[in-house]
């Protein structure tokens, strides 16, 4: 697969390295891939090719989009919370066998001379899809702004969730607040 994406075996690069693989079983297939120099420097390269994951890889397609960029001391610095957030480095790996169909979600990195390597099937939580979002974000791509509406989708239940309990805290502590007000007056009469 790495050769659709003219990428190398990840432990190859010399730097900290992550990169995602997002094949998608009627999309275009998806890499992008993170090279960390330092605390504070990094780059990302997007490549997308222009057939379709889920077939095998001849119908991947030929490369189709190739972008690099320097990364923001800020985005390298969100990037490595959220590698700290997520658990990257703690999170055991479990094969899981590539499906047929569907969409697989694949993060490998390198770092001081080893390899980790996490996965999912069509994941809409946990921490692969988390980090894969993360990926995305940095990018360029436009399905780049699918996630961020989802986000902005799931702060607001969120936030409605979190007003629901409070209302219901509210509630309680009136009716509690009655309660002893009554046994208060019964207890003066």
């Amino acid at each position: 697969m790495l050769e659709m994406f003219d990428e190398k075996p990840i432990e190859q690069n010399s730097n900290e390295t992550y990169r995602f693989n997002w094949i998608r079983e009627k999309e275009k297939p998806i890499v992008i891939r993170i090279d960390l120099h330092g605390p504070k420097e990094g780059s990302i390269i997007v490549k997308q090719t222009d057939g379709v994951g889920g077939f095998g890889l001849k119908n991947f397609g030929k490369l189709f989009i190739q972008e690099e960029r320097k990364l923001s001391l800020e985005e390298v610095s969100s990037f490595r919370k959220a590698l700290k957030k997520f658990e990257y480095w703690e999170t055991k790996f479990e094969y899981i066998p590539p499906p047929p169909g569907g969409e697989y979600w694949e993060i490998e990195a390198f770092k001081n001379g080893t390899k980790h390597l996490l996965h999912d099937i069509e994941p809409d939580e946990g921490n692969v899809y988390d980090l894969g979002v993360q990926f995305l974000l940095l990018s360029t791509l436009p399905v780049r702004e699918e996630f961020l509406l989802a986000l902005q989708e799931k702060e607001s239940q969120r936030k409605m969730i979190l007003v629901g309990v409070y209302l219901g805290l509210l509630f309680i502590v009136a009716i509690f607040t009655f309660k002893a007000k009554s046994r208060s007056r019964e207890k003066t009469k």
